[in-house]
Formats: structure tokens, sequence, C-alpha cells
């Protein structure tokens, strides 16, 4: 059974959570890259 407001969540989650995705990734590579930068 698919309720409204699951489609509804979905729909608008599918883009943030897309967006919050790239964003947390962007930081772990920051996190790992900036070391090694510092090393070079």
């Amino acid at each position: 059974m698919i309720s409204r407001s699951m489609v509804a969540h979905f729909g608008a989650a599918s883009g943030a959570e897309t967006l919050a995705d790239g964003i947390v990734v962007d930081m772990r590579l920051l996190y790992w890259v900036i070391p090694k930068a510092y090393r070079l």
C-alpha cells in the first residue's frame, strides 16, 4: 500500500537527499584530500 503522503515524501526527498548526499560526499573528499595536499 502506497499512500499519497509517501509518494509526496519520496518525490520531495529524492531531490533534497541526493543534494545532501552530494554535499556529504564533497565534504568527505575534502577531508581526505586536504591532508594529502599538505603533505605534498
